[in-house]
């Protein structure tokens, strides 16, 4: 099972809210997301998406379960038209070893 990790705007792709945006989903039913959080080990969402969904609704903030599936990266695209998740050693996303992003070939 791989973990999917969304952002605010991504379409969820799965449940209820299959095909929704995540912050649409979350502002009809926050708790939806929140169990979602808890519950299911390959759903996560990143740091930046957790304060744009608190911030959409005036005083909410994710329980501490829930925060264990909260990861502090961002989406990064190494070719035209593809997006992922990669968290490198550096621990910055955005610091790509050379060989992975084609240099060394």
């Amino acid at each position: 099972m791989n973990k999917k990790i969304y952002e605010w705007n991504d379409k969820l792709e799965f449940g209820k809210y299959k095909g929704i945006h995540l912050d649409e989903a979350f502002q009809k039913d926050p708790g939806y997301i929140e169990k979602c959080l808890i519950e299911h080990a390959d759903f996560s969402i990143t740091a930046d998406t957790r304060k744009h969904l608190e911030d959409l609704i005036s005083g909410y903030a994710f329980s501490e379960k829930a925060l264990k599936s909260v990861v502090n990266q961002k989406k990064y695209s190494s070719k035209p038209g593809e997006s992922e998740f990669k968290l490198y050693p550096s621990g910055d996303p955005f610091i790509q070893p050379l060989d992975d992003i084609g240099f060394n070939e």
